[in-house]
């Protein structure tokens, strides 16, 4: 389950025992005016809350942690965050521009980011997905690019037209059945 966090209810309690393995919560800055320009709402507050609650499922929670040029200092904070919250797991995610960010983020300091994020996590013990064939460029020995094209995300646009990569434009046509299936996807999934 995906989510922005800012509702938990007793509801959403029963549902997420029930049924739920996994529990990903976004969270991009722990700095109140940052966290609502970049989600668009504002419920920080709400959010760290809830996070709280959602661990005391005992389910698996992993934070997305997608990087912004407005946020590039608040990781070393976020996995403070976590660390209070004996949080594991932690996604990188590259900006996709969604309208609210003022400017895409530079390649260098992304890879700047990549590496500090892998150091931290040996020293912290934390696993750090990185959702970005970006990383191989750093050539980090023992760290392997996370790349679920295909697997376990698809993307589909309002024309439905299917793309297994948020990265790469490689949009195809087909029917769900068969993109799901692979049968489309099978020179699509590769990474750059």
């Amino acid at each position: 389950m995906i989510t922005n966090g800012s509702i938990f209810n007793k509801e959403i309690e029963r549902f997420i025992k029930d049924y739920i393995d996994e529990i990903v919560i976004s969270l991009d800055s722990l700095k109140k005016e940052r966290f609502e320009q970049i989600r668009g709402i504002n419920k920080l507050n709400e959010v760290k809350k809830n996070i709280t609650r959602i661990v005391k499922t005992k389910k698996k929670v992993t934070i997305n942690f997608t990087i912004f040029k407005e946020n590039l200092e608040d990781f070393q904070k976020i996995i403070g965050f976590m660390k209070e919250n004996k949080i594991r797991y932690i996604n990188i995610l590259r900006q996709r521009n969604l309208g609210r960010s003022v400017e895409t983020v530079r390649i260098d300091k992304i890879l700047s980011l990549y590496k500090g994020a892998i150091k931290i996590a040996r020293k912290e013990k934390i696993f750090v997905g990185i959702h970005d064939p970006l990383i191989n460029r750093l050539g980090i020995k023992n760290h392997k690019t996370i790349c679920n094209a295909g697997k376990t995300i698809i993307a589909i646009d309002v024309n439905f037209n299917f793309k297994p990569c948020p990265f790469i434009d490689n949009k195809i046509k087909g029917e769900f059945r068969e993109v799901w299936h692979y049968k489309l996807f099978k020179n699509t999934k590769k990474c750059v």
